[in-house]
C-alpha cells in the first residue's frame, strides 16, 4: 500500500473547523469508516497519478465555506457536501476549488409561471431560503472579483463542477439486467429530519418530502395495477440511517435491480444517481442540473411523478429497450463518472493553471 508520505502531494479530510485536518492516505479510501469519501479516495488516486505538479495541499470538506487550515496558491479544495449552492469565503486565498452541487440553484421560472402548483411554491420557498445563505458569500465573491480587477496581488480561484459520487456502493460484479430479480427499487428516506411541531418545514414540507411522497403514492398505485412486477422498497427514517450490514445489503439489492427510482433530495442531485449508474440500473429521475456529466446521460427524466405509472409500464414491457439502456448506462459511468475519469479531469484542470504551484508542506 502506498503511504501518504510517499505521495507527491498532501491530502486531508477537513470536516470539523474546531479540529485539525486529518492527514489522509488516499489509498485507504475509507479512513476511520468515513464512507462519504470512498468515491473521492479513488478520484484523488487518479489525480495523484496524472498531476504534473508536486507539493499541493488538498482539503476535502463537506461544506466548510468560511475557513481552511492553510491558504495559498498550492491549496486545492474539494467541497463535496454543500447543498445550498454557496461560494466559499476563501475563494481569493486558494488555487482552485472543485465543488459538487454547483454554485447556483437552477430554477425553471417559465415552468413555475406556466404551471403553478404546491410543488412549485415549496421549491420557490427553498430557493429564497438558499439565497439567504448564499447572498453574503455572493457579495464577498463579487467584492473579491473587484479587488482582483484592480490588483495583481489578488487572484480568484476557478470553481469546477464535480459529481457528488456515491455513499453506499460496494465493488460487485455487474449482473446482466435480465438476471436481476427486482423490477423496481427504492431505498431511502422521505425526509431528512424529524422536524419539531412548530417548525416551518413541518408545516410547509420541503421539495424532497413533496416529491418523494408523490412518487411513493404513484408507485403504490402501479404495484396494485401491475402485480406481476417485483417492487423492492425500504423507507428509512432519515438519510444515513444505514448500518454497515445494511450498506452491504443495499449494494446487493441495487445490483439486483432493473429500474432504480431516483427522486430529488434536498437538491435535484443525490448519491443514488451515481450508485445506480455504477451498477448499470435503468434510472428514472427528475430533472437534473445542466452539468457536463449529466448532459445527455442515458437516464429517463420525469418532470412529475404523477406520470410514473405509464413510464414504468412501457419500460418494463420492452426488454430490448431495457437491455440497451442498461448497456448505455454502464458506458456512461465508465466514460463520464468513474473515479479514474473524474480524477484525470481534475488533474488536467490543475495542470493548466499556471498560478497553482507546489509550495512547502504544512
Amino acid at each position: 500500500m502506498l503511504l501518504t508520505q510517499q505521495l507527491a502531494n498532501q491530502y486531508y479530510i477537513y470536516v470539523d473547523s474546531n479540529r485539525p485536518p486529518e492527514p489522509w492516505d488516499i489509498y485507504n479510501p475509507r479512513p476511520q469508516n468515513r464512507g462519504f469519501v470512498a468515491y473521492f479516495g479513488r478520484v484523488l488516486q487518479a489525480v495523484e497519478e496524472n498531476l504534473g505538479k508536486q507539493g499541493l495541499v488538498f482539503y476535502v470538506t463537506l461544506s466548510d465555506m468560511q475557513k481552511l487550515p492553510s491558504y495559498g496558491d498550492n491549496v486545492v479544495v474539494l467541497i463535496i457536501g454543500d447543498e445550498h449552492y454557496r461560494l466559499p469565503r476563501y475563494i481569493h486565498q486558494v488555487g482552485a476549488v472543485f465543488k459538487a452541487y454547483g454554485t447556483s440553484q437552477e430554477m425553471r421560472w417559465k415552468a413555475l409561471a406556466m404551471k403553478p402548483s404546491y410543488r412549485s411554491f415549496i421549491t420557490l420557498v427553498q430557493y429564497f431560503s438558499n439565497l439567504s445563505l448564499r447572498l453574503p458569500l455572493l457579495v464577498n465573491y463579487e467584492f473579491q472579483k473587484l479587488r482582483a480587477a484592480v490588483s495583481k496581488d489578488v487572484k480568484i480561484a476557478p470553481i469546477y463542477d464535480i459529481p457528488g459520487g456515491y455513499h453506499n456502493s460496494e465493488d460487485l460484479p455487474i449482473k446482466p439486467i435480465d438476471d436481476r430479480a427486482y423490477d423496481v427499487f427504492f431505498d431511502g428516506s422521505v425526509q431528512n429530519n424529524i422536524y419539531s411541531k412548530w417548525s416551518i418545514k413541518n408545516f410547509l414540507k420541503t421539495p424532497k418530502i413533496v416529491a418523494r411522497s408523490l412518487m411513493l403514492q404513484q408507485l403504490d398505485r402501479f404495484k396494485q395495477k401491475y402485480s406481476e412486477f417485483h417492487i423492492q422498497l425500504a423507507i428509512r427514517p432519515a438519510f444515513g440511517m444505514v448500518s454497515e450490514d445494511d450498506a452491504g445489503s443495499y449494494s446487493k439489492h441495487l445490483m439486483n435491480t432493473k429500474v432504480c427510482l431516483v427522486p430529488r433530495g434536498t437538491t435535484l442531485e443525490s448519491f443514488r444517481i451515481c450508485e445506480a449508474l455504477r451498477y448499470g440500473c435503468i434510472v428514472i429521475v427528475e430533472e437534473l442540473p445542466d452539468r457536463d456529466f449529466y448532459r445527455n446521460a442515458p437516464v429517463i427524466r420525469i418532470q412529475d411523478w404523477s406520470n410514473l405509472e405509464p413510464v414504468l409500464a412501457q419500460l418494463l414491457s420492452d426488454k430490448e429497450q431495457m437491455r440497451e439502456v442498461h448497456k448505455q448506462t454502464l458506458e456512461w459511468w465508465d466514460t463520464q463518472l468513474a473515479e479514474p475519469v473524474v480524477g484525470k479531469q481534475i488533474a488536467e484542470e490543475l495542470n493548466q493553471l499556471p498560478h497553482v504551484r507546489g509550495e512547502s508542506a504544512l
